[in-house]
């Protein structure tokens, strides 16, 4: 996946996590609200794991 443009303009930014099996593996999602698109997926759900989003 491709890093977000400096340029790029999203306004309606969400972060949610999403189990992907029964044993509590976690990934946190980056999307933009307004279309639907991931903007970038990290794995974990702890603060590291979000701040490392772009």
């Amino acid at each position: 996946m491709s890093k977000i443009e400096l340029n790029d303009r999203y306004h309606y930014l969400s972060v949610d996590e999403k189990s992907v099996s029964r044993w509590y593996d976690y990934f946190g999602i980056l999307a933009d609200e307004s279309t639907g698109v991931v903007l970038d997926v990290v794995e974990g759900r702890n603060q590291e794991s979000v701040d490392s989003l772009q």
